[in-house]
């Protein structure tokens, strides 16, 4: 398994465990309606976004804008810290 493979297993492993993967997919797919025709797995999933090591924590902080979404500013916040967290523990 390629290290992007396993960090796209570790985040949709985390987002479920959080109840928090529909709610990303619909942000996502809201947020980049028209730029590359909604498919979210072309934003958040791309191999050479994991060639960087800042990258892993893009995936929540640079999703989308996290004040226009339902869940509010303050739930992605948090999220992304315990996410921070998360990876930072099993050195992704």
């Amino acid at each position: 398994m390629t290290r992007a493979q396993i960090i796209k297993k570790e985040f949709v492993s985390f987002l479920k465990k959080h109840k928090a993967l529909k709610q990303y997919k619909i942000n996502v797919y809201n947020y980049m309606k028209g730029i590359n025709r909604g498919r979210w797995e072309y934003y958040i999933f791309p191999i050479s976004q994991f060639s960087h090591n800042g990258s892993k924590t893009m995936l929540i902080d640079g999703a989308f804008r996290w004040a226009s979404t339902p869940q509010g500013h303050t739930f992605w916040e948090e999220l992304s810290h315990k996410w921070r967290t998360y990876i930072n523990n099993i050195q992704l």
